[in-house]
């Protein structure tokens, strides 16, 4: 994630025309020369990982903590001052001694009430094999739609904030 976003700082905005970037105004996260900026999270320190003093940490909450992005993501989070909290599936795993929470997202449940209130969710779960989608297609539409919708109605309670990330 941390190179994602390096990358993105350098990179030119995809809609960049010329020396005048036509996002400059709205409010979207380029810069003037039309190159995408990182975006804050209010709360967490952007230097050196240090707890901003001014601010409360921002909790965050990682859903597919322990796939490839999540797990960079977690500790990108962490390195900023966010107290990150991971959730896995059933069968996940996590870093050892951090705060991890198992639960199939697939499934309406009582985890569905755990949200912390007003947390930032980071939705990382879901199905990332697209062979996998090709030959269970039923399957793939549990682990990624019902997934993602379950999230968004945990959050909708919990009154909380959802990125939602995805490769589909």
């Amino acid at each position: 994630a941390s190179w994602a976003l390096r990358q993105q700082a350098r990179s030119r905005c995809v809609h960049h025309s010329g020396d005048d970037c036509n996002h400059r105004g709205k409010g979207l996260p380029c810069d003037a020369a039309g190159r995408f900026r990182e975006m804050m999270l209010p709360g967490c320190d952007q230097s050196a990982g240090q707890p901003n003093d001014s601010r409360p940490l921002q909790h965050v909450l990682v859903t597919g903590a322990d796939g490839f992005i999540g797990t960079s993501l977690c500790h990108q989070l962490e390195q900023r001052g966010c107290r990150v909290s991971r959730w896995v599936g059933p069968r996940g795993i996590a870093a050892a001694g951090s705060d991890v929470t198992h639960a199939d997202l697939s499934r309406v449940g009582t985890w569905m009430d755990s949200f912390p209130a007003g947390v930032v969710v980071f939705h990382l779960a879901g199905r990332a094999s697209v062979p996998a989608s090709l030959t269970d297609p039923l399957e793939s539409k549990v682990q990624n739609f019902d997934t993602t919708l379950n999230v968004l109605e945990a959050a909708r309670r919990a009154g909380a904030s959802v990125l939602l990330a995805s490769t589909g």
